[in-house]
């Protein structure tokens, strides 16, 4: 049987839960396509921080999404209206949701100012995937994390760059081929040469342009005259040269 004393607390119950609930702005951020097909796309990330935040009472008031921009820099544009909101008193944040840490920064020195404004505020930072805890031993591998983080994206740039430079060494190119140059395949292994139809094509124009004598516009004329195809081997048109 239910005393008087334990109805009152059931009947306090929601209420005393609903004093604790914080408003959370959750950020997601992907830099490539390709990472957007992989476990770290978008929704991936919507959904996990969703169901994070729902475990904890949090409710979620806005949801910011940085979609093929780089953590290495912080000119992201919904990360400025996160941070813009979390200065403001009157929205009254209480809690910063990522799926990872290095989804809101991939350098220390972001990581720490990001931080630090938070801190300021009173906002508490959470990861679905990390454990954040603000003592003292929690920050310690909080750095740690992010300075992996910066670790990892600095040494991916460099890996990256070093096969771009090889592919060129060999006689490849890591891109694109440049208009007037044709990729040449022999086997697994490629080389660029001149294209025997568009390199003189391109040369020419090269060569009116420095002489001084023709416009930009006149070089395109020059060049559908002289039917330049397209990437997609059409003709190339004057407002498109």
């Amino acid at each position: 049987m239910t005393t008087q004393a334990e109805s009152g607390k059931l009947r306090m119950g929601p209420l005393i839960l609903n004093s604790f609930i914080m408003n959370c702005l959750v950020y997601a951020r992907v830099s490539t396509d390709k990472q957007a097909e992989k476990e770290l796309s978008i929704p991936a990330q919507l959904q996990a921080m969703r169901q994070y935040a729902s475990e904890r009472y949090w409710e979620i008031v806005e949801e910011f999404v940085d979609a093929g921009v780089s953590a290495r820099t912080t000119a992201r544009p919904m990360l400025h209206r996160l941070l813009a909101k979390c200065r403001n008193p009157h929205d009254q944040v209480g809690v910063v949701l990522v799926h990872k840490i290095d989804r809101l920064a991939r350098n220390v020195a972001d990581h720490a100012m990001i931080r630090t404004l938070l801190r300021q505020r009173g906002i508490r930072l959470a990861s679905v995937v990390e454990d954040l805890e603000d003592s003292v031993s929690g920050q310690l591998v909080e750095h740690m994390m992010a300075a992996i983080a910066e670790f990892y994206s600095s040494n991916l740039s460099e890996e990256t760059k070093k096969g771009m430079r090889q592919k060129v060494l060999q006689g490849g190119w890591p891109h694109m081929v440049p208009r007037g140059y044709r990729l040449v395949r022999q086997g697994s292994k490629s080389h660029v040469e001149v294209d025997p139809i568009d390199g003189p094509i391109i040369a020419d124009a090269f060569a009116l342009y420095a002489s001084g004598w023709y416009s930009i516009t006149r070089i395109a004329e020059y060049l559908a005259s002289r039917r330049l195809r397209s990437q997609s081997s059409c003709q190339r048109s004057p407002e498109t040269a």
